[in-house]
């Protein structure tokens, strides 16, 4: 199997909710919409280093805990998606993001996402 992405569920266990930026407005590709937060897998990078690695740059925070979710169909290739949570709390880099929320379930649901980030919470909450 061939990944090209990883991607994270950034959970809050206090209360449920999960963390997603929304893109800047100076990105190509979906700018001002809502993801969460990843990226493409560098050469030699395994999924859960890339994730590891895009958290500590997007968000300058240290992953605490990170288990596999699943994998989606992204273009010719596959993105790994994890359940994390962080050691600390997050600092947006501004190059990256507009803003970043916590959010609910029900919130997801009234929000723009790029790709198909709002289906992968909605998979994630419909489990928890």
């Amino acid at each position: 199997m061939l990944f090209i992405a990883a991607s994270s569920i950034i959970s809050r266990p206090v209360d449920g909710k999960v963390l997603i930026g929304k893109r800047s407005l100076n990105k190509k590709m979906g700018p001002g919409e809502w993801e969460m937060i990843g990226g493409s897998i560098e050469e030699g990078e395994s999924p859960e280093e890339c994730i590891k690695r895009e958290i500590k740059e997007e968000l300058n925070a240290v992953v605490e805990i990170c288990l596999y979710f699943k994998d989606y169909k992204l273009g010719k290739g596959n993105i790994a998606v994890f359940i994390v949570t962080l050691a600390s709390e997050p600092i947006f880099n501004k190059d990256d993001f507009e803003e970043i929320r916590w959010v609910t379930r029900s919130e997801v649901d009234s929000l723009s996402f790029i790709l198909d980030c709002k289906q992968r919470l909605l998979d994630y909450f419909s489990l928890n």
